[in-house]
């Protein structure tokens, strides 16, 4: 599904005390439920109707669990996910611990099906691994079903520290900005991609809206939505076993993601030669097998498909080697496998006789 995150500052909600106006949050949460999409809430922000800090004045800690409790029952429908978190650092890891706690027990009371996610975790300051490693140490692990990370940075020892003391969290990648114009379709797509490569949960975008209301982009999000259905899964080799070549059989330094669809009996490769790369340039894809049929060359940003024009099945070699294009964002080879005339069909057997195998001929079957 798509999933649109939405910020709900506290102030904009309850502007006189005990009262909540949910008139433009219902607008926005109600009307992108509405057309289909899952909606991820990010309750935020201070109140001047209370004093500042909702750890050190008790009145203004009821005030905010209060608007998280009356948030979660109204949109307990629509919504799945809430990020909660002061954005790492500007409070300590103790105190962060605690309103994470408190919060997520809240929230999850009014509306126990909900899932907490720790937001936004900036990669790009230093130290990040080792503050969540002390925020971990306050037994938050619990409470969390996920991290939102911003920024570039270490990432890999981030999910070291998940790994290690809470296996099942899922990573999101958050706030990569898609800029407007042609080339948004390309961007987003190897945003997405790069997503899946590195195993995040959920990838989301800060795109700019159309005069209509409308993401220009909205196109491209659908149609990556149908081509990488629920039921891809990498393959063990992955990239691994494709080879992109010159037409004069040079090696280019071309990203491929490898995944399979079960159910339709299809694997997908995303291959991306980068953004400096001319538009109609020619490569040949060599693939580590000789099961491939149908293959069609789709470009999802421009909305386009056609079938592969040129392909050579090497079964000897267990090779396939197919004619594409470049471009200056990644394109789609999708084929068919498990093509053999004989896969699927039941194996029949016939039983002429029985008996019990003799010592010798079992003595023998072991030493052959």
């Amino acid at each position: 599904p798509l999933y649109a995150r939405v910020g709900i500052p506290w102030s904009a909600v309850e502007k006189t005390l005990g009262s909540y106006d949910w008139a433009v949050a219902d607008e926005i949460v109600l009307g992108h439920a509405q057309v289909g999409y899952r909606v991820v809430l990010r309750p935020h922000g201070e109140n001047a109707l209370y004093a500042a800090g909702a750890i050190s004045d008790p009145a203004t800690a009821d005030a905010w669990q209060a608007f998280l409790r009356a948030l979660a029952l109204r949109y307990k429908d629509p919504v799945d996910y809430y990020v909660l978190g002061s954005g790492m650092r500007q409070i300590g890891a103790k105190d962060e611990a605690f309103q994470l706690k408190l919060s997520s027990v809240v929230i999850q009371g009014a509306d126990p099906g909900a899932r907490i996610v720790l937001g936004d975790f900036d990669l790009t300051l230093p130290d990040g691994p080792a503050w969540l490693e002390t925020l971990y140490g306050e037994d938050v692990a619990a409470y969390l079903d996920g991290i939102a990370v911003t920024g570039q940075g270490d990432l890999p020892a981030l999910r070291a520290v998940m790994s290690l003391h809470d296996p099942g969290a899922s990573l999101w990648l958050a706030g990569r900005q898609i800029p407007g114009g042609a080339a948004s379709g390309g961007v987003v797509l190897r945003a997405f991609l790069d997503g899946l490569e590195q195993e995040a949960a959920l990838s989301l975008f800060r795109v700019g809206f159309g005069a209509d209301g409308v993401p220009p982009v909205l196109p491209v999000l659908d149609r990556i939505r149908a081509a990488f259905p629920p039921t891809l899964t990498s393959l063990v080799e992955s990239g691994r076993g494709i080879k992109v070549l010159s037409p004069m059989g040079q090696p280019l330094p071309v990203f491929t993601l490898r995944l399979f669809d079960p159910e339709a009996k299809k694997v997908l490769i995303a291959f991306d030669s980068g953004s400096g790369t001319n538009r109609g340039d020619q490569a040949v894809m060599a693939i580590d097998t000789a099961d491939f049929a149908d293959p069609v060359l789709k470009d999802i940003a421009a909305g386009e498909s056609a079938p592969a024009g040129a392909y050579q099945k090497d079964d000897a070699a267990g090779v396939t080697r197919v004619a594409v294009p470049l471009a200056e964002y990644p394109l789609i080879l999708e084929y068919r496998r498990l093509t053999s005339p004989l896969f699927g069909q039941d194996e029949t057997l016939e039983v002429t006789g029985k008996r019990m195998p003799l010592v010798s001929e079992i003595l023998a079957a072991h030493q052959a």
